[in-house]
């Protein structure tokens, strides 16, 4: 899916229905993602990206603002570092090559035995 900050927007997602609290999570984090671009980043396109893959929900956030996001001294970013780990997940904050901020979560799918 690809989200342009000033207006116009085009879904493509690929993923299908997911258990109710793995689709929450993944939801308020991206959420609160975008809320971040909009109100820090300066940017004028933001990227998300959901896939499956090797038995976890994949997010990527990525936006070409002005980068400086981290984890730590973020209250917003601390609570997603805190929601992905309540499912058993990793969230990490990266500056990609070209500037901006990319966020990315790994939450791990219920196994079924």
């Amino acid at each position: 899916m690809l989200l342009w900050i000033n207006g116009n927007a085009r879904a493509d997602v690929a993923v299908g229905r997911l258990p109710p609290t793995i689709e929450g999570h993944a939801y308020f984090i991206i959420a609160e993602s975008l809320t971040n671009v909009f109100k820090h980043a300066n940017a004028n396109t933001a990227q998300v990206r959901a896939a499956v893959v090797g038995g976890a929900l994949r997010l990527e956030m990525r936006d070409d603002g002005i980068g400086g996001a981290r984890i730590e001294g973020s209250s917003g970013l601390v609570g997603l570092d805190d929601r992905a780990a309540s499912l058993r997940g990793r969230l990490s904050v990266s500056r990609p090559p070209g500037g901006g901020t990319q966020i990315s979560a790994t939450l791990p799918l219920p196994t079924d035995n």
